[in-house]
């Protein structure tokens, strides 16, 4: 079972990758999704700290 400063890169990856896809600035930017991309990756740090 992978340990949760491994858990925490693999979901700071993913939360960097989607946050710059989901970024308002960018031609495909969701303002709703990037609030819940980063809600989402708020709960899950916490979780793991």
């Amino acid at each position: 079972m992978p340990s949760n400063s491994t858990d925490m890169t693999l979901i700071d990856k993913n939360y960097k990758e989607l946050a710059k896809k989901y970024h308002p600035d960018t031609s495909q930017g969701d303002t709703e999704k990037f609030k819940a991309i980063n809600r989402a990756h708020k709960m899950l740090k916490r979780e793991l700290e």
